[in-house]
């Protein structure tokens, strides 16, 4: 698996901790999916190095960001989706409830983790959780930014004006970025820790009228809806973009 330690400006180590042998951890927060993932793919190939398991974590943080109970039903289905792809490639797939402050650094030492690796989160809350974790840990964190096609922590290290001037750096860095994900394999090593537990049942989605989410979660169906977004829709939309009478959106 090639990509990763090719490309270090998307990786950031969040603390100190000297490098330790045992299983690698994936603590998966924004990013949810397997393919497509950098973190994930460094993940599998540290893993790989070290001859070492693999495991992906998940931690459900109870009333996060005042998030409604069809916010958790439309995540959870989506991740249905992902914790099977997982148990195809014998990955297992860990999910647990509380602050990932605790949890994550409690998991870590339960099956002596050697490596933890997390996905980039600029949300001040995501952050925190990040640098209090790395802070717990007695082993290394390492940071990938696995949403943007050039790294946000390199592209820039202030905040931007606006659009105007971030857009000749994202523009000047680009090309050197524009490469091919690693496939995320079949997991070589397997894991002899602590069993899974199935996910927890989605939460009734009552509430208010129009609260039912309308759009189907998890990678495929937003490949499906990218598809016929492609199709049907993107040659309306740069001249229906801003008029919601045209259905012109992606709808992704």
């Amino acid at each position: 698996m090639a990509g990763l330690e090719t490309a270090p400006e998307r990786i950031t180590q969040l603390n100190a901790a000297p490098p330790a042998s045992g299983p690698v951890l994936y603590w998966m927060s924004r990013d949810q999916r397997v393919q497509g993932n950098w973190a994930l793919a460094l993940a599998q190939e540290r893993a790989a190095q070290a001859k070492a398991p693999l495991a992906v974590l998940f931690c459900l943080a109870d009333g996060f960001l005042d998030a409604q109970p069809w916010h958790f039903a439309f995540m959870l289905d989506g991740l249905r989706e992902t914790s099977r792809e997982l148990e195809k490639l014998n990955i297992p797939f860990f999910v647990m409830r509380g602050s990932p402050e605790s949890e994550i650094p409690r998991f870590a030492q339960k099956c002596r983790a050697g490596l933890a690796v997390c996905d980039f989160d600029p949300l001040s809350i995501k952050q925190r959780w990040a640098e209090r974790t790395a802070k717990a840990l007695k082993m290394p964190l390492l940071e990938v930014d696995a949403h943007n096609i050039v790294p946000c922590r390199h592209v820039s290290q202030k905040r931007e004006a606006g659009a105007y001037t971030l857009r000749p750096k994202l523009n000047r860095l680009l090309p050197g970025f524009l490469t091919a994900f690693p496939e995320i394999k079949r997991q070589k090593t397997a894991w002899s820790g602590p069993a899974p537990e199935k996910l927890p049942p989605s939460p009734e989605q009552k509430g208010t009228a129009g609260s039912r989410c309308i759009f189907r979660p998890g990678r495929a169906a937003a490949l499906a809806r990218l598809g016929t977004f492609v199709k049907n829709g993107l040659a309306a939309y740069e001249n229906g973009r801003n008029d919601p009478s045209l259905d012109a959106l992606s709808g992704l």
